[in-house]
């Protein structure tokens, strides 16, 4: 089984708040990130989230 630090439970967590809708501001201020950069580092970017932003894209296009 793969050592897991503390530090990257941060890590997992910014990108599974991130991939179920929550704001990058909510998660750095959650995290108690000073600044957005530092969130962003966080929140690795999945493929979930990648169709979470095409279906909302979708949304507005067909819904207005």
């Amino acid at each position: 089984m793969k050592e897991i630090r503390f530090h990257d439970l941060g890590h997992t967590l910014g990108t599974e708040l991130n991939a179920n809708g929550v704001d990058l501001k909510v998660i750095g201020e959650f995290l108690g990130h000073g600044n957005l950069s530092t969130t962003k580092r966080y929140s690795h970017p999945d493929d979930r989230i990648k169709r979470n932003v095409a279906s909302a894209y979708e949304n507005l296009i067909h819904n207005g």
